[in-house]
């Protein structure tokens, strides 16, 4: 259920007996609890029928067991059970719209290599590149002008796919799932400092092909334009955060062949880079 709608349930037993506290609602979602998610309201237990009502705020899936004691000769309780899923909407500027998606990505790889990197008292293991099997394609519409699409496009010859920035953040949940994660801008700046950089913005060749190629596992794949081409393939690395950096760009890394490094960049969010996750 989108997390926009209004879910309402309505539980009648004519042949249930309901006596003063006998009717429990137990909700089971990230633990189990008496508690109805945010935005939720169950209605007084001890009056029939019971009402679940409210627009749900809290992203999840809930599932609902509502138990009574019925009016026959065992007073055996009886139960029915119901799920609530609340999805998350689509990041702000980002188009509701998934050409070609539909509400998965398919099957999802991050390649058979990890990456652990530690220094200055930080670690972190990198998985490989994120492949996805419906990014299979030769182009794809990012999107412009604050009208971003959530979308892939196949990488050939290169590590992994390329996904608009949109793409990333609506479905962080499949190309990372627990207890791998899309990482942070800050991720990407404690990478630099494990590696013995200093987590800014700098010139330094030597530094991304011993560190970002060699130790990190990156690669100079190049990116996808919104409009799906293909640019400056072997001439860049670009690793998608999932953070904003404000209404047109996301937040990424970049390195490039000529020794520009940037852990701390922004770019456009319907431009299609790489994607590695962390723990």
């Amino acid at each position: 259920m989108k997390k926009k709608l209004t879910f309402l349930f309505l539980f009648f037993a004519s042949a249930f007996a309901y006596s003063q506290n006998l009717v429990t609602v137990t909700w089971v979602g990230t633990a189990d609890s008496l508690t109805p998610p945010a935005g939720i309201t169950v209605s007084d237990l001890t009056t029939p029928p019971v009402t679940i009502s409210g627009t749900p705020t809290e992203v999840g899936v809930f599932t609902y067991i509502i138990t009574t004691i019925g009016d026959d000769d065992t007073c055996e309780p009886h139960s029915i059970t119901g799920t609530i899923t609340v999805t998350p909407p689509p990041p702000p500027g980002c188009n509701s719209n998934v050409p070609g998606w539909g509400e998965s990505l398919g099957t999802v790889f991050r390649g058979t290599q990890e990456w652990t990197i530690t220094g200055n008292g930080i670690t972190q293991i990198w998985s490989d590149a994120v492949t996805a099997t419906n990014c299979q394609k030769t182009t794809f519409a990012g999107g412009l002008g604050g009208n971003f699409n959530a979308d892939c496009r196949s990488n050939p010859s290169f590590p992994g796919d390329f996904f608009s920035w949109c793409a990333v953040v609506r479905f962080m949940d499949e190309l990372c799932p627990s207890p791998w994660r899309v990482p942070t801008q800050q991720d990407f700046i404690d990478l630099d400092i494990a590696m013995g950089g200093t987590g800014n913005n700098r010139m330094d060749l030597n530094f991304v092909n011993a560190n970002y190629i060699t130790l990190w596992g990156g690669a100079f794949g190049g990116l996808s334009l919104s409009n799906g081409a293909l640019t400056v393939q072997g001439n860049r690395g670009l690793y998608w955060s999932q953070a904003e950096g404000d209404a047109t760009n996301g937040s990424n890394l970049d390195f490039r062949t000529f020794g520009e490094l940037c852990p701390q960049c922004g770019d456009n969010k319907g431009n299609g880079f790489s994607l590695r996750c962390v723990r």
